[in-house]
């Protein structure tokens, strides 16, 4: 069953007029609808590509990220200079927040775990950092942290292990070394101690070690310039010598170690440890040149003076 309607004319002009829009969209209203639209458009599109993170992207954004993360690195390494070690940790891991594998960063926030007491995890920030590096340089300088880090352990025969691979490097070798003597004279290994000893003697000597040590240095310093770089490298390989040296800066190097504290130190601790190898006459030799440095030692005259005696009594 159906029924029917009866319309009249005005009834259908209502009926068209209700279909028409009431306001018709001006042009400025259309511009402005498609603006948001492609702008939204632009924003989902950034969301799915920040999502995928393409490598042209991680690209585009690496250099402020790179500059932020430095920007820590260097207030931390502020606060680690200034004793505030909480503070430099709190800079150094907001760093790696934004650049994970920075080596520096990690060896440096490995010093200020340290330095708060914290020797376990400092030691396992720097087996990571090691596993990371390839530069020689900063290998040597990872491994002897890591030593002095073992040594504060009690681990004695692991910080020997870490010094020994810190020799790897030609950078402060005689530092390296005088550390090996001491642990070995903990570990009641005089000989060892005797010959870390002499190498360290021999490289505080070494009147050329200063500028190997430099140019080292500048090889991490001039990674970014190929032409530098070179230069020092070939430089490196080649090795340097006294004659690199000019006259007057073998005279001055020289006249530094006639005075030089720590050499006496070495002399004296040879003289102790040759003593104590029953090998009297290095012994009076060591002791002696001790005092053509540091003529005011008493310990060191005292014991001159026994061994001189001992010497006397022998056949």
């Amino acid at each position: 069953m159906f029924s029917l309607y009866f319309t009249t004319p005005a009834d259908r002009r209502l009926k068209r007029q209700r279909r028409q829009p009431d306001v018709i969209p001006s042009r400025t209203q259309v511009i402005l609808t498609c603006g948001l639209v492609l702008v939204w458009l632009l924003l989902m599109s950034f969301g799915i590509v920040s999502s995928l993170d393409p490598k042209w992207l991680q690209e585009l954004s690496h250099p402020g990220k790179k500059t932020e993360a430095l920007d820590y690195k260097h207030f931390g390494d502020d606060m680690l200079r200034q004793g505030k070690y909480s503070l430099a940790v709190t800079n150094y891991l907001r760093s790696l927040e934004i650049m994970p594998d920075q080596v520096p960063v990690l060896a440096n926030l490995a010093v200020a775990h340290r330095e708060l007491g914290d020797y376990a995890g400092g030691a396992r920030i720097l087996t990571d950092a090691l596993q990371k590096e390839n530069s020689p340089s900063l290998k040597a300088v990872i491994s002897y942290n890591l030593g002095e880090l073992r040594e504060k352990q009690g681990e004695l025969d692991q910080a020997i292990h870490h010094y020994r691979e810190a020799l790897h490097c030609n950078v402060e070798q005689d530092r390296i070394y005088h550390k090996l003597a001491m642990l070995h004279i903990k570990a009641g290994q005089f000989r060892e101690a005797r010959t870390a000893f002499e190498m360290a003697l021999t490289k505080r000597l070494d009147p050329s070690l200063e500028y190997q040590q430099m140019l080292q240095h500048a090889v991490d310093l001039y990674q970014d310039e190929p032409t530098h770089l070179s230069i020092i490298e070939e430089q490196l390989a080649r090795g340097v010598c006294e004659e690199d040296l000019a006259h007057y800066d073998l005279g001055i190097i020289r006249s530094i170690q006639q005075h030089d504290p720590t050499i006496a130190s070495i002399h004296d601790y040879l003289g102790l440890i040759c003593a104590k190898l029953r090998d009297i006459n290095a012994a009076v030799d060591h002791f002696e040149k001790s005092l053509q440095i540091y003529p005011d030692n008493p310990s060191a005259k005292q014991r001159l003076h026994e061994l001189r005696q001992l010497q006397n009594k022998q056949p």
